[in-house]
Order: C-alpha cells, then sequence, then structure tokens
C-alpha cells in the first residue's frame, strides 16, 4: 500500500476553542507535535522538483461526518472557517497569500459514518466520506482535494504533500485548516536555527547556530498564524519571475512588501545542505497582526531552505540575544556571514515601502550602502523614435528601485513611477495621452531614502496614429496540434491590448493581454477550447482606436494525447552517461523521460516548444552498458500513454571520433570544413598530427552523432595531416585515425 508523509496535528479541542477568530499570538508550546512526520514510500508524490505549483481554481470536497447515534460537528462553524467570504478562512487565507493565483471551491455535504470503530483511522474515515459522497450522487473522484471531519478524539492529519486533510475534532478557529493545507501544498513543519554568534552587528549562521523545531512566527505551519512565507509562495507557483529570483551577483538590491508591488523574494544559492537562503520583508496585514515597532516588521526576514518536492524551510534568528525567537529579523545595522557558503547580507535600512540590502557572494566584499545611486537607464521609446499617444517607457535599474518620470521642463514634478522588478526591469504608462509632437523627458532613480540625478532627456515625436493594423498570431502554428489551454502570442504595436476570440464567435474570448514595449505579447488561453479544429482570431487597441481583424488561425484541439516520440539517441546506437535526449510531442507539452521499468527513476523532464520539438540534457548519469528509457507527455492534465522503448548502450570509454570530410588524399583549402561522427553530444577537437596544440577547429556533436566546422586556423599549403578525439563526461577518446590531405592555396 502507497504511503504519503503524514502531518498529525495533535489539537486540544479545549485550546482550539479558547482562541478567537482572530490571528491571536501563539501559544509559546506549539499546538502540533513537531515528530510527526511519517516518510512516504509513494515516489509520485515525492518526484524530486524544484516547485510544485497549485493555481487556478481548485474544487474540494468536505464530508462532516458523525458517528450514528452522536453528537456531530457544527457544520456551519466548519463552512465558516473553510470556504465562506468571511475575511480569515481557509478560502480568503489562500486568496491572500497566492495574490489570487489559488481559489479554493467547496462543496460541503453532511454524512452519517454509521457505528463509531473501536478505533478511528484516516484511512477509515476517508473511505467512509467518499462513501458518503456517492450515495449522495457526488463523485469524490472529481475533486483534487478531499477534507473529512468527523469526532475522533481531536487532531488533525494531512499528507506533505498530498490532497487530503482528516480534522478529528472541532476546531475553533481556521488555523487548523490553514496548517493543514500547507501540508497538502508540500510544507512540512520548519524550525529555527537559535543560538548563533554574534559579535559586532555581525550573526554568524548556520553551523554554530542551536536548531530547534517550530519558532516561526512568520510561518503557519511552523510555529506562527501567519500567511505562508515567500519561499513557499514561490513554491506553489504564486509567484513569478518578476517577483522572485536568485541573485547571482555581488550588489545592492531592495526587497518590497510581500503581498504588495516590487520584489518578494530573493533567494542565494549555498553549495551544501540547505540548498539556499530565501530573504522576504514584510509589513502588517490583517493576517500578519504584527504592531508597526515590531521586530518582525521592521527588520528583513532570513530562512534556509531545500527544495525536494517539498519546501524545508529553517528561519534565522538574527537576534540571538534574547530567548524568544519571535524577533527573528536581521535589523538594519546588522549583517548574515554565512562563511560555508560564502555570502554576506547586510540590511541597509528599511521602511514601510521595503528594506535596502548589500549582497556579497563568492567570498567578495559587502558594497557600501552609501553608494551613488546612478539615473535609470531608458529602453524604450528609443531615442527621437514616433510613438502614439500613450507610449510604454521602459528601462532597467536597481532591483526593488522606484523609477519617477517627469517633463523635463519640470523635472521635479513627477507624472507617473514604477516599481523595477527582481531583474532591475520597469515599465511605466502614461496616466494621460502625450500631447502630439516632440515630448522631451527625464526619470530618477529611488532607492530608500537615496536618489539619482536626472537621466538624460529622452526624446520621442508623438503621433496620433489613424488605422491601426491588425495584431498577429505567432503561436499557435497554423494547423498544429494543441492542448485545451494553448499559450497564445505574436506581435502588436507597443502598448497595445490584445483580444482572442474564437472566429465568428467575437464574444467568446480565449484571452486578453497588452503588448510590451517592443510589440510582442503572449497569454493563455483561460477558455477551455473544444476538441477538434478550432480556428481563433485577434484584434488590438491603442488610443482609443480598434484594429481589424486578423488573418484566421486554425489548429487541432486533441482530446486523445498519443505517446511522444523518442528521436535521438537513435535507437542501438552508443552513448555517453549524459545523453542529449530529443523528440516530438505536442507543442507546449510537458515531457518526462525515464527508465523502462522504472518510472520514477527520471532521466529529465521538459517542454515542447512551438512546434512540438523538444530537447533536454540527461540529469541522471546512466549506468555503463545497455539502457532502455520510455517517455510521456502531458497537456491540461492529460497524460500520454508510454512511448516506444528506446534502446543504447551506455559506454564510459569512448572510442576515437570518425573524420568524413576533407576525405583522404582530397585537395582542400586553407580554412576546410570538417566534419564526421562523435558520440551525440560529444566535444571534438581536431588538431594537427603530431601538434596536439595547433587546433583547427572544436565543435559539439549534435543529437544524432554528425559534427561540422570550419577551420579556424589557415591551414600551410602543401601536404598536410590532422586528426581528432572527442570528450564526454569527462572522458577523452584516443586520436582518431590520421587524415591527410593537400592543402591548395586559397584564391
Amino acid at each position: 500500500m502507497k504511503r504519503s508523509i503524514i502531518a498529525v496535528g495533535f489539537l486540544s479541542t479545549l485550546l482550539h476553542t479558547a482562541m478567537s477568530w482572530s490571528n491571536a499570538a501563539i501559544p509559546p508550546q506549539p499546538l502540533y507535535d513537531p515528530d510527526d512526520m511519517v516518510i512516504s514510500t509513494d515516489p509520485e508524490l515525492l518526484t524530486p522538483s524544484i516547485k510544485r505549483p497549485i493555481t487556478g481554481v481548485q474544487k474540494v470536497l468536505l464530508v462532516a461526518g458523525h458517528w450514528s447515534g452522536e453528537p456531530g460537528l457544527d457544520s456551519g462553524k466548519i463552512a465558516e472557517q473553510t470556504f465562506s467570504t468571511h475575511w480569515n478562512s481557509l478560502r480568503s487565507y489562500i486568496l491572500a497569500a497566492s495574490g489570487n493565483k489559488l481559489k479554493l471551491e467547496g462543496t460541503q455535504i453532511e454524512a452519517d459514518f454509521g457505528p463509531k470503530p473501536a478505533t478511528c483511522s484516516a484511512s477509515g474515515s476517508l473511505d467512509a466520506g467518499r462513501k458518503a459522497a456517492r450515495a449522495q450522487n457526488i463523485d469524490p473522484a472529481g475533486f483534487p482535494f478531499l477534507f473529512v471531519a468527523v469526532p475522533c478524539g481531536g487532531g488533525a492529519i494531512a499528507t506533505v504533500p498530498g490532497n487530503w486533510i482528516w480534522v478529528k475534532g472541532m476546531p475553533g478557529s481556521p488555523h487548523t485548516w490553514k496548517h493543514e493545507f500547507g501540508h497538502n501544498l508540500g510544507y512540512p513543519h520548519g524550525g529555527t536555527y537559535t543560538k548563533c554568534p554574534v559579535s559586532n552587528d555581525v550573526v554568524q549562521a548556520p553551523e554554530e547556530c542551536s536548531p530547534v523545531g517550530y519558532g516561526d512566527t512568520g510561518d503557519s505551519v511552523s510555529g506562527g498564524g501567519t500567511l505562508y512565507p515567500a519561499i513557499n509562495r514561490w513554491f506553489s507557483g504564486w509567484l513569478d519571475d518578476s517577483q522572485a529570483a536568485v541573485i547571482s551577483k555581488t550588489g545592492l538590491y531592495r526587497l518590497g512588501v510581500l503581498g504588495k508591488e516590487g520584489p518578494q523574494l530573493y533567494m542565494i544559492n549555498r553549495p551544501t545542505e540547505p540548498q539556499l537562503i530565501a530573504l522576504e520583508y514584510r509589513q502588517p496585514t490583517p493576517f500578519d497582526e504584527f504592531s508597526p515597532t515590531d521586530n518582525r516588521v521592521t527588520g528583513v526576514w532570513i530562512r534556509y531552505s531545500s527544495l525536494n518536492g517539498t519546501v524545508r524551510n529553517v528561519q534565522l534568528d538574527a537576534s540571538p540575544e534574547t530567548a524568544t525567537t519571535n524577533d527573528p529579523t536581521l535589523q538594519p545595522g546588522r549583517t548574515l556571514e554565512d562563511a560555508t557558503a560564502k555570502i554576506k547580507i547586510k540590511v541597509c535600512a528599511t521602511d514601510k515601502a521595503g528594506a535596502s540590502l548589500a549582497i556579497a557572494i563568492n567570498g567578495q566584499g559587502l558594497p557600501y550602502c552609501t553608494t551613488t545611486v546612478v539615473p535609470p537607464l531608458v529602453m524604450t521609446p528609443e531615442q527621437n523614435a514616433t510613438t502614439t499617444l500613450k507610449p510604454l517607457i521602459t528601462g532597467t535599474a536597481r532591483p526593488g528601485a522606484t523609477i519617477k518620470v517627469a517633463e523635463a521642463a519640470t523635472p521635479e514634478t513627477f507624472f507617473a513611477t514604477a516599481i523595477a522588478d527582481v531583474q532591475g526591469r520597469w515599465s511605466i504608462t502614461p496616466p494621460t495621452d502625450r500631447p502630439s509632437g516632440p515630448n522631451a523627458l527625464v526619470l530618477r532613480q529611488y532607492f530608500g531614502d537615496r536618489v539619482s540625478g536626472p537621466s538624460e532627456q529622452r526624446l520621442f515625436n508623438v503621433v496620433d496614429i489613424v488605422d491601426v493594423p491588425p495584431p498577429v498570431i505567432s503561436r499557435p502554428v497554423e494547423n498544429a496540434d494543441s492542448g485545451y489551454n494553448p499559450l497564445l502570442s505574436g506581435t502588436a504595436l507597443p502598448g497595445a491590448h490584445i483580444r482572442v476570440t474564437r472566429v465568428y464567435g467575437p464574444y467568446e474570448i480565449l484571452a486578453e493581454t497588452d503588448a510590451d514595449a517592443y510589440g510582442k505579447w503572449s497569454v493563455r488561453s483561460v477558455w477551455t477550447l473544444p476538441s477538434g479544429p478550432f480556428s481563433m482570431t485577434a484584434w488590438q487597441s491603442i488610443d482609443g482606436k480598434r484594429s481589424p481583424w486578423s488573418a484566421n488561425r486554425t489548429i487541432k484541439v486533441i482530446d486523445t494525447l498519443e505517446a511522444p516520440v523518442i528521436e535521438t539517441p537513435l535507437e542501438g546506437s552508443d552513448s555517453g552517461q549524459n545523453p542529449l535526449l530529443s523528440g516530438k510531442a505536442v507543442p507546449r507539452a510537458h515531457i518526462r523521460v525515464s527508465k523502462v521499468y522504472g518510472p520514477y527513476e527520471v532521466l529529465a523532464e521538459t517542454d515542447a516548444d512551438d512546434y512540438g520539438n523538444w530537447s533536454v540534457r540527461s540529469v541522471w548519469t546512466l549506468p555503463v552498458g545497455p539502457f532502455s528509457m520510455t517517455a510521456w507527455q502531458s497537456i491540461d492534465g492529460h497524460r500520454s500513454p508510454w512511448s516506444a522503448n528506446r534502446k543504447i548502450t551506455v559506454t564510459d570509454a569512448p572510442a576515437a571520433p570518425v573524420i568524413d570530410t576533407p576525405v583522404e588524399g582530397s585537395e582542400s583549402g586553407q580554412n576546410p570544413l570538417l566534419s564526421g561522427k562523435a558520440l551525440p553530444g560529444a566535444h571534438i577537437r581536431v588538431t594537427k598530427v603530431n601538434g596536439p596544440y595547433n587546433i583547427l577547429a572544436e565543435t559539439d556533436a549534435d543529437a544524432y552523432g554528425n559534427w561540422s566546422v570550419q577551420s579556424v586556423w589557415s591551414l600551410p599549403v602543401g601536404p598536410f595531416s590532422m586528426t581528432a578525439w572527442q570528450s564526454i563526461d569527462g572522458k577523452r577518446s584516443p586520436w582518431s585515425a590520421n587524415r591527410k590531405i593537400t592543402v591548395t592555396a586559397s584564391p
């Protein structure tokens, strides 16, 4: 029988009854036993992954049961705690934490589970809930999540990650549901690094610290009653690449307020476990009820995190001098030094809008917090460009900086602002039409309480477009197979609004979006398309004017997924231990390649492009000898059968490559085209015979083992001999057979 990680909440019904509906301070002792995990033996649930997105509308079946002849739970209160519109319900909490990326849609029923068993069990209660649903003509298989509440002595259990919750008593507040649903999302209980060494406002972590369970008041599964941490939100797919990023170079960065505009999460990779450091900054919210002077809203929250099918967090107590973990943030003026990872993080300053940070990696020195702020770089409109009435003004700045724009004639009177994202990108649309004719703007960059001088004037000419051309739909490509919710993209006027609809169905809207400053647009269809041939079209609008319809784009929406095709490695071919895998699938489908009869021994995963092509290198080092692989594809929640097996021979001793051209004894120019055969993905170096450092050229073999490259060394006129070797997986072959040619003078 498959088992999942089980998270058990040993609740006291009395304690929960005493807790109010507000988010009161969590008691000193956790309501949940920190040793409540059973390691999963279900590999499908715990297939290693960096993220586990749970987004969109997710249906939940909640069964409130009772035992025959015995009182049940308060179904009305359970409904209010879970899926009601009450500000503190589970539904409202998840909407707030996810930024409206996840909406729980609950169906609640009541049922008599029959005589109470001598011993309650999760499996028995869940089966009783499913049986009761079927008796009421509700198919539990139609719900991704199942919650069952029935009197069984108090407590709660949930799978981590998983799709069911068993509540064994009447919760006194919605916190129980938030905690347990966090487990379903893949959030196990976390901990805290305490008693870390600190000297001269430098906190050393994590090696010298003392880890303890719980203590994280900023995490509802780890001792708090607040919204889930930023790293958890990213793991669940609620933060995009404009809101969260991995810091890869030393510099100055700014965090916005979690849940507001601007950067939400910075991550810094570590060479050992834990895998990364996660940074976030909070301000009081209805769910994060901290006073304005609380340590938790005046400093930066730091967590050490690991991602492997779940997100495991250990909070840093950056105020180790105190006996409590209720003051964990790194305060302005303090520095975290992680000697093992060669990382330093200093909080320069904080305010109600964000936190300014100095970060050094790879053992480099910290940048000065007082480093001069330079004007932002303006990318569009280009200097002296012609634009529409509301041109998109875009550029780059320090990540998290605030950009303000003004007329060049009145440089201190700003008419629009923007906050740079985690990559430093920003975009401003003027709030009103710009005047026709020449325009001149200047911009400033604000970084906390520091500000740059004005930028160089950006000059452009505004025109009122009379005839707006139709947009172009680039993908899906014409006549392509497609899933039910395809990714749509194309080109339009910069800043234009695009609407994609069904042909002859102008109110059957697939999606709407805006083109970027370069005229590119991309959006996924929010309308689930019907199976079979389907035709779409689009229009764009800008400056109050609408274009004609675009040319029709016809696709085929499939309802039955065929297996993907593995094209390389070729059947029966030799391969290195980390081969390049490629093939065909439905455009934009997700592909997983696995060992035959080893579905959880995953070689690699990737997505097909707009034409159905996919290519990815095996991240699993294959064993030497015969090996068989297979693959499946999925799209829109549907999964295909396994593909035909692909058999190869994995070698750890590559043979010499073959030089096909120039052919033996031929005449050649001084920079001949060199080509041949090698192991797919191998690196080839061609040199002069007895001159291993006289390199003619280097290249890599393609997925079929073919390689071709022009000699970058001009060969001397007369007889010439060349040879080559290949390397793969850190292993090098012998030299190839010599290839003799006669070099003639280039014309």
